[in-house]
């Protein structure tokens, strides 16, 4: 599926046009978004987005690294169940998948959290692999204190 393309909140231009991701940069791009939305602040989604600011300026304990990656889990379940949705929703109807087998969420290989050197953040990695058996890792850094 071509979705586009983000950075920083902004939409990115690419030759004059709207930029696009698919494949790795799509779930990426899905994964970042959902994690940094707040969990029910979208009306017409109300299970959608996380908890992970409800950590800013908590201290940190030993098992806040657990509770972050439990919450990561938890938003990688969702994602996997609305693509589901999706697909399931295309066959039904019998419309083509606007999902390529690259854009799929097949397996989630691993879910990691590390209190970083500095006590202030967690670093999270994550592992996946995609429906087009493509490996898909990326890592994001969560602040705990504003």
């Amino acid at each position: 599926m071509k979705d586009l393309q983000i950075a920083g909140g902004d939409l990115i231009l690419s030759g004059g046009e709207l930029g696009l991701v698919d494949g790795a940069a799509y779930i990426r791009q899905r994964l970042a978004t959902a994690l940094a939305e707040p969990y029910g602040a979208d009306p017409f989604e109300p299970t959608w987005g996380s908890t992970l600011e409800t950590y800013l300026g908590a201290p940190v304990t030993s098992g806040t690294d657990a509770l972050v990656a439990s919450e990561v889990s938890r938003v990688l379940a969702r994602l996997i169940a609305a693509q589901r949705a999706m697909v399931t929703s295309w066959q039904l109807t019998g419309s083509r998948s606007q999902l390529l087998a690259s854009d799929v969420i097949a397996t989630v290989n691993s879910v990691n959290a590390i209190i970083s050197p500095d006590p202030e953040m967690i670093i999270v990695s994550v592992s996946l692999t995609t429906m087009g058996g493509q490996q898909v890792s990326l890592s994001r850094t969560v602040a705990l204190v504003t």
